[in-house]
């Protein structure tokens, strides 16, 4: 069972989803600085004997502050997606079609939110005050 909170909040999550994923993207563009640097190794024929090798690598700290960014964004998105997925699970379990059109309609669909009379007015039904029992039941 779903709670009316976790289904008013479905549509800021998808809001959230697509900040989130731009963040991403734009993160993912970002350039970070190359600088030079050394590793150790070893000769490649006997006797191997440790070595210094030069190597251009992207700066540490940046890199790594930029990585755990996308890492913890994407935490967040696969968080807030599981919630909405289980809103979609539970709305799509409804065996009562007009009670799965109106919550879908009142809080899934769009970008938007509609009022009753808007959803009345959307599915055919002439009576308002069906629309909130439909909603206030869940």
């Amino acid at each position: 069972m779903i709670d009316k909170k976790s289904l008013k909040a479905y549509r800021s999550r998808k809001i959230r989803i697509n900040k989130l994923k731009s963040d991403i993207k734009e993160l993912q563009e970002k350039d970070v600085p190359v600088v030079k640097g050394t590793v150790q190794s070893s000769m490649q024929d006997f006797p191997y004997l440790r070595c210094k090798t030069g190597v251009d690598m992207y700066e540490p700290v940046k890199s790594d502050n930029l990585i755990e960014s996308i890492r913890r964004k994407s935490d967040e998105i696969n968080r807030l997606e599981e919630l909405n997925r289980r809103v979609d699970e539970y709305v799509e379990s409804l065996e009562d079609d007009i009670t799965k059109n109106v919550l879908e309609c009142y809080y899934i669909d769009g970008t938007e939110r509609v009022t009753q009379k808007e959803v009345a007015d959307r599915l055919g039904i002439t009576d308002r005050s069906t629309i909130s029992k439909i909603i206030n039941n869940g």
